[in-house]
């Protein structure tokens, strides 16, 4: 894990918590899936997603083409319901960028679109968005040092004609291996510093929003395998909390994740790379409150 430093501007605001998301949010599915994609050309890619086994939704399947070019991409996708989605992104140079994406569901009578576009500066990015639902708004994140970096949102919603406001920040910082902090507490002789010792961080990040609702979460690389989340959310306005923690594992050919919280929630996911070209995952939930749990299996295919 590559803990992003934001040396020439801060990103986008949800980015700010771009590192603990990616430990904290454990990816469990529910059925069976297979993903194949074929690369037909430098620049164009088809794929074929198949679902089925899932408890609340019907067998699936979408065809996914996807055009990437320079500073251009487009990504489609179909279903035999005639549902139509599409995502594009144009990057204009090193100014910004501009996003679109729409979805048509005739079976329901529905379509839906939004924009987005960012401005980037030497440390700052600026960012409005907009949406059918409807909603729009506007983010700016800053870049105080390499290690410090703050921002804020703004969301209207116009049906309920209410208006969101958040504000977070981010610091990050070098961290001692494990083995290091064991031997230290345990009064144990430390090896000596190597040139060939990992080069760990950890993050911490904290947002509060207009809805009274504080997040602060703990992100550290006990190795260069392994890496450990800590995230506690309170809700001030309800007096409700909730706490927790996950793990990562990156092997040669294997990614292990697992989460629990103050909730009864457990999740498990391990992605195992059968061969180039070919991943099987597994996944599992667990709730103990509601006595219910989710298993998933998918298998990916592709260049």
């Amino acid at each position: 894990m590559k803990f992003s430093k934001p040396t020439k501007r801060a990103g986008k605001y949800e980015e700010l918590t771009h590192d603990l998301r990616a430990i904290i949010d454990v990816p469990v599915s529910d059925g069976f899936s297979c993903n194949i994609s074929k690369l037909l050309s430098p620049h164009f890619q088809v794929g074929h997603s198949i679902g089925f086994g899932q408890r609340q939704a019907p067998p699936s399947y979408m065809f996914k083409p996807m055009y990437a070019k320079n500073n251009f991409s487009l990504m489609g996708g179909v279903d035999p319901s005639g549902n139509v989605s599409m995502q594009t992104r144009y990057v204009v140079g090193s100014f910004g960028a501009v996003s679109a994406t729409a979805q048509a569901m005739p079976s329901q009578g529905a379509f839906q679109y939004g924009v987005e576009a960012e401005a980037y500066g030497p440390t700052t990015t600026v960012a409005v968005k907009a949406h059918s639902t409807p909603f729009f708004g506007a983010g700016m994140t800053q870049a105080i040092t390499d290690n410090i970096a703050i921002g804020g949102e703004v969301l209207h919603v116009v049906a309920r004609k209410m208006t969101i406001g958040s504000a977070g920040g981010r610091v990050s910082f070098p961290a001692k291996p494990a083995s290091e902090l064991i031997a230290k507490y345990t009064k144990q002789d430390k090896k000596p510093a190597t040139a060939t010792q990992p080069d760990l961080g950890q993050v911490v990040s904290v947002n509060v929003n207009s809805m009274k609702t504080v997040t602060a979460g703990f992100v550290r690389q006990l190795s260069e395998r392994f890496t450990a989340a800590v995230e506690v959310e309170a809700n001030i306005a309800n007096k409700k909390m909730v706490s927790t923690v996950a793990y990562e594992g990156r092997f040669p050919e294997a990614v292990v994740k697992a989460s629990a919280n103050s909730q009864g929630q457990v999740m498990s996911s391990v992605s195992h790379q059968l061969a180039p070209g070919a991943t099987l995952s597994l996944s599992a939930g667990l709730s103990f409150k509601d006595n219910g749990y989710v298993t998933g299996m998918g298998i990916s295919f592709g260049q």
